[in-house]
């Protein structure tokens, strides 16, 4: 359903151009790995953030410059959600459904101020957002701003992201959005958990018939 990324600096120019489909020197879209992207469909895309009239660099920069952040290649300055469109959501929905999810995620992460953009993407094979923002919380021992995405993107946060945003979604739509499965309902698990989860149980099941036919 969801997945979330940190970023360094060195990272952000790369991505502001795959968001906005932009091209390398090659002419080719900037894309990451073998995605199937559909140039014919990404007139369909659109950014549901203010248009901040500089690029990802840009605006990351002003950002962190505005609160304290160390001088470090290594320091991830910009974090980014991936939320994709349930298959089975109704299509008369969709932009509805991203825009909630988008409020949704500006008011977890800060305000509107922390967002780098929101590109939902139409041209792949499902359709999905990428909300991008600068992780800024606030230094409990000194009482000012820092960029910290360790500390935004905890533990907690990624065991009750799902549950929360099913929640708001639920309580716009009226009823369940199928936010919550096998790999949301209880926190971000990672695709190697899930195999361990699918093999524990297959184990059992072959114990099961073990005894069964012994007995």
């Amino acid at each position: 359903m969801a997945n979330v990324q940190k970023y360094t600096r060195g990272a952000v120019g790369h991505l502001g151009k795959h968001y906005e489909r932009g091209k390398d020197d090659k002419g080719q879209l900037v894309k990451f790995g073998n995605q199937d992207i559909k140039p014919e469909l990404s007139h369909l895309n659109y950014n549901l953030a203010p248009d901040r009239n500089m690029s990802h660099s840009e605006f990351v920069k002003q950002r962190t410059s505005e609160v304290q952040c160390l001088n470090r290649k290594d320091v991830n300055v910009m974090c980014s959600w991936v939320v994709t469109l349930p298959k089975d959501f109704p299509k008369e929905n969709e932009r509805d459904f991203f825009q909630q999810t988008y409020d949704f995620l500006k008011d977890r992460y800060g305000g509107e101020k922390n967002v780098v953009s929101a590109y939902v993407h139409k041209d792949e094979n499902q359709p999905h957002m990428h909300f991008a923002f600068v992780p800024i919380t606030q230094d409990k021992k000194k009482g000012h701003d820092k960029v910290s995405a360790k500390e935004v993107i905890n533990k907690k946060d990624l065991q009750t992201f799902h549950k929360d945003l099913s929640k708001h979604l639920e309580k716009h739509f009226g009823h369940d959005v199928g936010i919550l499965n096998e790999a949301t309902k209880d926190g971000n698990k990672s695709i190697q958990e899930l195999k361990r989860g699918t093999a524990q149980k297959e184990l059992n099941s072959l114990k099961i018939d073990l005894q069964a036919f012994k007995d």
